[in-house]
């Protein structure tokens, strides 16, 4: 283009001057840096370089910000050296949603310093809104039903804690992945009349529905759990003397 206006010009090609190590106080040139670029003709100056590759600069030729702020230098060296692990289109993508983030942010602030030329008492409802907040935040952790404790509750919970204890200490013990109802379940293979799908209901509307039952449903549970244990403990017992039998054989 500048041969078509006239102008003397002419492509050259190098290195730029790579990435400033602040520990040497040097510029380390890579192949990643290999770049072009043109030198025009003016009358009595010579030739002057020109970079025609755009958002391309060349970094500043000094030797560091000193060995008081070479935090700042390197941050900047640590983020050159981490961006070369990725790809160019990737780094191109990455600079430009941060651009973007940057306009936008700046975008905001003016429009937001506009409104509040215009109408003051924005801002002072921006800021009541945003102090505010913690209040609102703090009133509904406070609305919020506590956490259920069973330690606090003689109910359901407490009468089927005693009834797995039981079971547990004649040899019956539920898995940690198994789910009451699922190890309730497996007793019927023991007693197949026994049924405690009501003692089951009344734990979980206690457990996690925070609904207490009622006296005469707790001791309906507690009897109907003493019937279970009575119904379970001579079948459990004579399966506890086959297990020490069959290890005797073997």
């Amino acid at each position: 283009l500048c041969r078509l206006a006239g102008i003397p010009s002419r492509v050259v090609t190098g290195y730029s001057t790579g990435d400033y190590n602040p520990f040497s106080g040097l510029y380390e040139v890579s192949l990643d840096d290999a770049h072009a670029w043109v030198e025009i003709y003016l009358e009595g100056i010579g030739w002057v370089t020109r970079e025609p590759t755009p958002d391309f600069s060349l970094p500043n030729s000094g030797t560091g910000s000193g060995s008081l702020w070479i935090f700042g230098d390197f941050l900047s060296w640590m983020g050159s050296r981490l961006s070369s692990l990725f790809p160019p289109s990737l780094r191109s993508a990455a600079k430009t949603g941060v651009r973007s983030l940057i306009s936008a942010a700046s975008a905001f602030i003016s429009n937001f310093a506009y409104s509040a030329r215009q109408a003051p008492w924005f801002p002072i409802l921006l800021l009541s809104l945003l102090l505010s907040l913690p209040l609102l935040l703090h009133i509904r952790k406070r609305r919020r039903p506590k956490a259920f404790s069973a330690e606090s509750v003689g109910g359901a919970v407490a009468v089927m804690r005693t009834f797995l204890v039981d079971l547990e200490s004649l040899g019956l013990k539920r898995e940690p992945c198994q789910t009451l109802g699922e190890f309730l379940a497996g007793l019927y293979s023991l007693a197949p009349h026994l049924d405690l799908s009501e003692e089951l209901l009344l734990f979980e509307r206690e457990r996690y529905g925070l609904k207490p039952a009622s006296s005469e449903a707790l001791e309906k549970m507690r009897r109907r759990l003493d019937a279970g244990l009575d119904l379970l403990r001579p079948r459990l017992k004579g399966r506890r003397r086959l297990k020490k039998i069959s290890s005797k054989i073997r």
